[in-house]
């Protein structure tokens, strides 16, 4: 019978376990746990390694970042100002016509009673 290390998968706590069996439970929260995914989590743990921040010493190292150049960073970055030109453009081609159609129906309803 050969021990391992392991971790408990609800409550964290280390444990030996006999690699041989598929299940046990926890001694200290009496939850039952998949010994191959408790040696798991242990492994990982106590790796040394982040599984997130750290990197993969297999994997090559990130090129560095080019620079962005001023007319990539203004597709990026919008002008405020231009952004507020639009907008008042937009706003000014909708309502112009509303308003006279609106003065034309005032027109006519004038018209049809006077």
């Amino acid at each position: 019978m050969a021990l391992v290390k392991a971790q408990c998968t609800k409550c964290g706590a280390i444990l030996d376990v006999d690699e041989k069996n598929d299940a046990d439970i926890c001694p200290s929260c009496g939850a039952p746990y998949i010994v191959e995914n408790a040696i798991h989590l242990y492994k990982t743990n106590n790796s040394g390694v982040n599984p997130v921040f750290d990197t993969n010493p297999a994997m090559p190292p990130k090129a560095e970042a080019e620079p962005v150049s001023t007319e990539q960073f203004k597709t990026v970055v919008k002008d405020p100002e231009a952004e507020k030109q639009k907008d008042l453009k937009l706003f000014l081609g909708v309502m112009i016509p509303v308003v006279i159609v609106a003065m034309i129906a005032i027109i006519i309803l004038l018209k049809a009673y006077y």
